[in-house]
Protein backbone atom coordinates (compact mmCIF):
# COMPACT_ATOMS: atom_id res chain seq x y z
CA UNK A 1 0.00 0.00 0.00
CA UNK A 2 1.52 3.57 -0.83
CA UNK A 3 -0.12 7.05 0.30
CA UNK A 4 0.59 9.49 -2.29
CA UNK A 5 2.93 12.53 -1.43
CA UNK A 6 3.99 13.45 -5.33
CA UNK A 7 1.73 13.68 -8.15
CA UNK A 8 -0.65 11.08 -8.66
CA UNK A 9 0.27 9.58 -12.15
CA UNK A 10 3.88 9.30 -10.36
CA UNK A 11 2.72 7.73 -7.34
CA UNK A 12 0.91 4.67 -9.70
CA UNK A 13 3.80 4.23 -11.47
CA UNK A 14 6.23 3.70 -8.41
CA UNK A 15 3.41 1.77 -6.88
CA UNK A 16 2.62 -0.13 -9.63
CA UNK A 17 6.08 -0.99 -11.51
CA UNK A 18 5.12 -4.18 -13.46
CA UNK A 19 3.37 -5.23 -15.83
CA UNK A 20 1.05 -8.73 -15.91
CA UNK A 21 1.76 -10.69 -18.69
CA UNK A 22 -0.30 -13.36 -20.39
CA UNK A 23 2.01 -16.68 -20.82
CA UNK A 24 1.10 -20.41 -21.85
CA UNK A 25 0.21 -22.96 -19.61
CA UNK A 26 1.66 -26.79 -20.02
CA UNK A 27 0.78 -30.36 -19.07
CA UNK A 28 3.72 -32.29 -18.13
CA UNK A 29 3.25 -36.04 -19.01
CA UNK A 30 6.08 -37.36 -18.03
CA UNK A 31 9.02 -36.09 -20.09
CA UNK A 32 7.02 -34.87 -22.15
CA UNK A 33 5.81 -31.22 -22.40
CA UNK A 34 1.96 -30.75 -23.55
CA UNK A 35 0.58 -27.92 -25.22
CA UNK A 36 -2.26 -26.10 -23.72
CA UNK A 37 -5.14 -23.42 -24.91
CA UNK A 38 -5.21 -21.63 -21.82
CA UNK A 39 -2.79 -18.84 -20.40
CA UNK A 40 -1.95 -17.78 -17.08
CA UNK A 41 -1.50 -14.20 -15.74
CA UNK A 42 1.73 -13.46 -14.19
CA UNK A 43 3.21 -10.51 -12.82
CA UNK A 44 6.84 -9.83 -14.70
CA UNK A 45 8.69 -8.62 -11.18
CA UNK A 46 8.95 -11.39 -9.38
CA UNK A 47 6.85 -13.55 -11.54
CA UNK A 48 4.24 -14.72 -8.81
CA UNK A 49 0.63 -15.70 -10.11
CA UNK A 50 -2.33 -13.02 -10.26
CA UNK A 51 -5.22 -14.91 -10.75
CA UNK A 52 -5.53 -18.72 -10.67
CA UNK A 53 -8.29 -18.89 -13.38
CA UNK A 54 -6.29 -19.37 -16.78
CA UNK A 55 -7.52 -17.39 -19.63
CA UNK A 56 -7.59 -17.92 -23.44
CA UNK A 57 -5.06 -16.91 -26.34
CA UNK A 58 -7.85 -13.80 -27.18
CA UNK A 59 -7.62 -12.31 -23.42
CA UNK A 60 -5.47 -9.14 -23.27
CA UNK A 61 -4.44 -8.10 -19.79
CA UNK A 62 -4.56 -4.43 -19.09
CA UNK A 63 -1.48 -2.53 -18.43
CA UNK A 64 -0.12 0.17 -15.39
CA UNK A 65 -0.32 2.95 -17.83
CA UNK A 66 -4.30 2.23 -18.52
CA UNK A 67 -4.52 2.64 -14.78
CA UNK A 68 -2.69 5.77 -14.86
CA UNK A 69 -4.98 7.54 -17.88
CA UNK A 70 -8.40 6.22 -15.77
CA UNK A 71 -7.30 7.89 -12.59
CA UNK A 72 -6.20 11.34 -14.28
CA UNK A 73 -9.42 11.15 -16.01
CA UNK A 74 -10.99 10.89 -12.46
CA UNK A 75 -8.96 13.55 -10.96
CA UNK A 76 -9.94 15.80 -13.80
CA UNK A 77 -13.11 15.44 -12.55
CA UNK A 78 -13.26 15.69 -8.97
CA UNK A 79 -9.56 17.13 -8.85
CA UNK A 80 -6.47 17.37 -6.65
CA UNK A 81 -6.89 13.80 -5.32
CA UNK A 82 -4.76 11.54 -3.20
CA UNK A 83 -4.01 7.73 -4.17
CA UNK A 84 -3.90 4.44 -1.99
CA UNK A 85 -2.93 1.41 -4.14
CA UNK A 86 -3.20 -1.78 -3.25
CA UNK A 87 -2.89 -5.44 -5.74
CA UNK A 88 -4.65 -8.46 -5.43
CA UNK A 89 -5.91 -10.29 -8.49
CA UNK A 90 -6.20 -6.69 -10.18
CA UNK A 91 -5.69 -3.32 -9.02
CA UNK A 92 -6.76 -0.89 -6.77
CA UNK A 93 -7.13 2.87 -6.35
CA UNK A 94 -8.97 4.23 -3.51
CA UNK A 95 -9.06 8.17 -4.74
CA UNK A 96 -9.67 10.50 -2.58
CA UNK A 97 -10.62 14.33 -3.58
CA UNK A 98 -9.82 17.54 -1.82
CA UNK A 99 -11.31 18.78 1.46
CA UNK A 100 -13.85 20.76 -0.34
CA UNK A 101 -16.47 18.19 -0.71
CA UNK A 102 -16.22 17.77 3.33
CA UNK A 103 -19.92 17.60 4.62
CA UNK A 104 -20.88 17.72 8.22
CA UNK A 105 -23.35 14.97 9.55
CA UNK A 106 -23.72 16.18 12.86
CA UNK A 107 -21.87 19.33 14.43
CA UNK A 108 -18.22 19.58 13.91
CA UNK A 109 -17.12 16.23 14.92
CA UNK A 110 -18.72 13.96 12.43
CA UNK A 111 -17.89 14.69 9.02
CA UNK A 112 -17.91 12.75 5.65
CA UNK A 113 -16.42 13.39 2.27
CA UNK A 114 -16.27 11.33 -1.11
CA UNK A 115 -13.71 8.78 -1.75
CA UNK A 116 -13.71 6.94 -5.01
CA UNK A 117 -12.43 3.43 -5.33
CA UNK A 118 -11.23 2.18 -8.75
CA UNK A 119 -10.85 -1.79 -9.49
CA UNK A 120 -9.49 -3.16 -12.05
CA UNK A 121 -9.59 -7.05 -11.90
CA UNK A 122 -7.34 -9.43 -13.85
CA UNK A 123 -10.56 -11.97 -13.92
CA UNK A 124 -12.28 -10.80 -17.32
CA UNK A 125 -15.03 -8.70 -15.62
CA UNK A 126 -15.59 -4.94 -16.72
CA UNK A 127 -13.63 -2.43 -14.31
CA UNK A 128 -15.90 -0.95 -11.97
CA UNK A 129 -15.57 2.20 -10.29
CA UNK A 130 -17.67 3.38 -7.06
CA UNK A 131 -18.50 6.38 -5.10
CA UNK A 132 -18.14 6.01 -1.19
CA UNK A 133 -17.40 8.30 1.87
CA UNK A 134 -15.10 8.40 4.24
CA UNK A 135 -16.24 9.27 7.92
CA UNK A 136 -13.17 10.54 9.68
CA UNK A 137 -14.65 10.04 13.71
CA UNK A 138 -14.23 6.92 12.99
CA UNK A 139 -11.81 6.26 9.93
CA UNK A 140 -14.71 4.04 8.11
CA UNK A 141 -14.43 3.82 4.22
CA UNK A 142 -17.99 2.74 3.20
CA UNK A 143 -20.35 2.39 0.43
CA UNK A 144 -23.69 2.44 -0.04
CA UNK A 145 -24.64 0.52 -2.34
CA UNK A 146 -28.49 1.13 -2.56
CA UNK A 147 -27.63 4.43 -3.27
CA UNK A 148 -28.28 4.58 -6.89
CA UNK A 149 -25.59 5.81 -9.34
CA UNK A 150 -23.01 5.43 -6.91
CA UNK A 151 -21.19 2.65 -9.27
CA UNK A 152 -20.49 2.53 -12.33
CA UNK A 153 -18.65 0.14 -15.30
CA UNK A 154 -15.61 1.51 -16.89
CA UNK A 155 -14.91 0.56 -20.60
CA UNK A 156 -11.21 -1.19 -21.11
CA UNK A 157 -9.05 1.13 -22.92
CA UNK A 158 -9.60 -0.36 -26.74
CA UNK A 159 -9.81 2.98 -28.57
CA UNK A 160 -8.57 5.83 -26.05
CA UNK A 161 -10.25 8.95 -27.48
CA UNK A 162 -13.43 6.88 -27.15
CA UNK A 163 -12.90 4.78 -24.39
CA UNK A 164 -11.60 8.48 -22.22
CA UNK A 165 -14.86 10.36 -23.50
CA UNK A 166 -16.75 7.47 -21.85
CA UNK A 167 -14.78 6.94 -18.91
CA UNK A 168 -14.87 11.33 -18.41
CA UNK A 169 -19.48 10.53 -18.02
CA UNK A 170 -18.75 7.59 -16.08
CA UNK A 171 -16.76 9.89 -13.13
CA UNK A 172 -19.07 12.92 -13.85
CA UNK A 173 -22.06 10.99 -12.92
CA UNK A 174 -20.27 9.20 -9.64
CA UNK A 175 -19.10 13.29 -9.09
CA UNK A 176 -23.02 14.37 -9.69
CA UNK A 177 -24.08 11.70 -7.22
CA UNK A 178 -22.04 12.82 -3.96
CA UNK A 179 -25.03 14.95 -3.06
CA UNK A 180 -27.04 11.90 -3.88
CA UNK A 181 -25.21 10.25 -0.94
CA UNK A 182 -24.52 12.73 1.43
CA UNK A 183 -28.78 13.48 1.22
CA UNK A 184 -29.00 9.77 2.15
CA UNK A 185 -26.64 9.80 4.90
CA UNK A 186 -28.78 12.86 6.65
CA UNK A 187 -31.99 10.99 6.32
CA UNK A 188 -29.66 8.47 8.25
CA UNK A 189 -28.42 10.86 10.81
CA UNK A 190 -32.42 12.06 10.83
CA UNK A 191 -33.78 8.52 11.51
CA UNK A 192 -33.47 6.82 15.07
CA UNK A 193 -33.21 2.75 16.19
CA UNK A 194 -32.68 1.24 19.21
CA UNK A 195 -29.49 -0.28 19.10
CA UNK A 196 -30.24 -3.84 20.07
CA UNK A 197 -33.37 -4.02 17.81
CA UNK A 198 -30.88 -3.03 14.87
CA UNK A 199 -27.97 -5.92 15.56
CA UNK A 200 -31.20 -8.43 15.48
CA UNK A 201 -32.53 -7.24 12.04
CA UNK A 202 -28.85 -7.81 11.37
CA UNK A 203 -27.83 -10.69 12.74
CA UNK A 204 -30.61 -12.54 14.18
CA UNK A 205 -31.55 -12.98 17.46
CA UNK A 206 -28.93 -14.72 20.22
CA UNK A 207 -29.15 -18.96 19.34
CA UNK A 208 -29.54 -20.49 22.34
CA UNK A 209 -26.61 -24.00 22.80
CA UNK A 210 -28.13 -26.86 21.64
CA UNK A 211 -27.28 -30.44 19.84
CA UNK A 212 -26.23 -28.51 16.51
CA UNK A 213 -24.85 -25.02 18.43
CA UNK A 214 -21.91 -24.73 20.56
CA UNK A 215 -21.20 -22.75 23.42
CA UNK A 216 -18.71 -21.08 21.32
CA UNK A 217 -21.54 -19.86 18.67
CA UNK A 218 -23.43 -18.46 21.60
CA UNK A 219 -20.08 -16.76 23.02
CA UNK A 220 -19.19 -15.36 19.84
CA UNK A 221 -22.41 -13.92 18.91
CA UNK A 222 -22.45 -12.38 21.89
CA UNK A 223 -18.65 -10.79 22.01
CA UNK A 224 -19.58 -9.19 18.44
CA UNK A 225 -22.13 -7.81 19.88
CA UNK A 226 -21.33 -6.41 23.18
CA UNK A 227 -17.75 -4.90 20.53
CA UNK A 228 -20.19 -3.35 18.13
CA UNK A 229 -22.17 -1.75 21.41
CA UNK A 230 -19.07 -0.40 22.81
CA UNK A 231 -18.01 1.08 19.40
CA UNK A 232 -21.40 2.82 19.11
CA UNK A 233 -21.12 4.36 22.68
CA UNK A 234 -17.80 5.73 22.16
CA UNK A 235 -18.52 6.74 19.07
CA UNK A 236 -21.96 8.95 20.43
CA UNK A 237 -19.80 10.16 23.32
CA UNK A 238 -16.90 11.46 20.82
CA UNK A 239 -19.29 12.80 18.14
CA UNK A 240 -20.78 15.21 20.94
CA UNK A 241 -24.18 13.40 20.90
CA UNK A 242 -23.59 12.44 24.66
CA UNK A 243 -24.13 9.19 26.53
CA UNK A 244 -25.01 5.71 25.28
CA UNK A 245 -28.79 5.32 26.17
CA UNK A 246 -29.53 2.55 23.87
CA UNK A 247 -31.30 4.31 21.15
CA UNK A 248 -28.90 6.30 18.17
CA UNK A 249 -29.39 7.12 14.85
CA UNK A 250 -29.56 4.63 11.77
CA UNK A 251 -25.85 5.82 10.71
CA UNK A 252 -24.54 5.50 13.97
CA UNK A 253 -25.94 1.86 13.78
CA UNK A 254 -24.36 1.59 10.53
CA UNK A 255 -21.31 2.72 11.27
CA UNK A 256 -20.68 0.84 14.48
CA UNK A 257 -21.73 -2.48 12.28
CA UNK A 258 -19.23 -1.63 9.54
CA UNK A 259 -16.80 -0.20 11.90
CA UNK A 260 -16.51 -3.62 13.19
CA UNK A 261 -15.48 -5.53 9.81
CA UNK A 262 -13.10 -2.72 8.92
CA UNK A 263 -11.43 -2.61 12.74
CA UNK A 264 -11.80 -4.82 14.95
CA UNK A 265 -13.06 -8.88 13.55
CA UNK A 266 -10.83 -11.16 13.26
CA UNK A 267 -8.12 -10.39 10.70
CA UNK A 268 -8.76 -13.84 9.00
CA UNK A 269 -5.26 -13.24 6.88
CA UNK A 270 -5.89 -9.75 6.19
CA UNK A 271 -3.35 -7.38 7.63
CA UNK A 272 -3.34 -3.94 5.47
CA UNK A 273 -5.75 -1.99 6.60
CA UNK A 274 -6.77 -1.65 2.73
CA UNK A 275 -7.17 -5.39 2.72
CA UNK A 276 -9.21 -5.10 5.49
CA UNK A 277 -11.50 -2.04 4.29
CA UNK A 278 -12.52 -4.14 0.83
CA UNK A 279 -12.97 -7.29 3.16
CA UNK A 280 -15.08 -5.30 5.44
CA UNK A 281 -17.35 -3.37 2.40
CA UNK A 282 -18.39 -6.96 0.61
CA UNK A 283 -18.73 -8.87 4.04
CA UNK A 284 -22.62 -9.83 4.29
CA UNK A 285 -23.71 -8.58 7.80
CA UNK A 286 -22.33 -5.04 6.44
CA UNK A 287 -24.66 -5.75 3.33
CA UNK A 288 -27.42 -6.66 5.76
CA UNK A 289 -26.76 -3.66 7.29
CA UNK A 290 -27.20 -1.50 4.66
CA UNK A 291 -30.22 -3.35 4.10
CA UNK A 292 -31.30 -2.91 7.35
CA UNK A 293 -30.90 0.69 7.31
CA UNK A 294 -32.44 1.58 3.78
CA UNK A 295 -35.76 -0.12 5.24
CA UNK A 296 -35.83 2.35 8.63
CA UNK A 297 -34.92 5.09 6.49
CA UNK A 298 -37.77 4.20 4.14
Amino acid sequence: MTVATSSLSVTLRETFNFEVKKLPMVAVNGENLLESDDFGLYRNDDWTQVHSRPVKKTYCPHTTEQVVIACEVAESIFSECQARCYFKRGHYVQLTPSRDYRKSVFGTTDNVFPVLLLHAGYDMSAWVASLGFYRDACMNMARLQSVVSTSVRIPHLSNLDDDVAEMTQSFELLESSWGDLVHFIGRMQATTVNMNTFLTKVFGPCPMVSDTVTIRTVNNYQDRQETIIRRVANESVMTGRGLYTGNVTVWEAFNAVQGYYQHDAPRMGERGSFARLLKANDHPSVQAAERVAVALVG
